[in-house]
């Protein structure tokens, strides 16, 4: 998956983790998950504007501009791509929904966390 975002996006995935004292790394890729045979991963820009992408019935919306990657077949397309191809159903599309609710809901709590009271 990393030779194909190597060609596609002249980078590897750089991957949100947390540091060695426990403190989260954000700003890199993640992991969304298998559907069928697709792989999705949502890639943050660096673009500072709250963005939503409408994709089937279902809407992604996140703090930045954004892409969720979908790797099919040794190759990636976007998720609108996907969808239009026909490579997602509706609901694998919800479920990606509802699992990118629950990482944005996960990314807002931790950093009201880390504001000084």
């Amino acid at each position: 998956m990393q030779k194909a975002a190597l060609q596609k996006q002249g980078h590897e995935f750089f991957w949100t983790q947390l540091d060695s004292e426990g403190n989260l790394r954000e700003g890199g890729s993640r992991y969304y998950g298998i559907y069928g045979d697709c792989v999705a991963v949502f890639q943050p820009t660096m673009l500072c504007w709250v963005e939503t992408k409408q994709v089937a019935d279902s809407e992604f919306t996140y703090s930045s501009s954004f892409v969720i990657w979908i790797y099919h077949d040794g190759e990636f397309c976007t998720i609108e791509e996907a969808w239009e191809q026909g490579l997602l159903t509706k609901e694998q599309v919800a479920l990606m929904a509802e699992y990118h609710e629950k990482a944005a809901e996960y990314f807002r709590e931790y950093y009201q966390a880390q504001l000084p009271e």
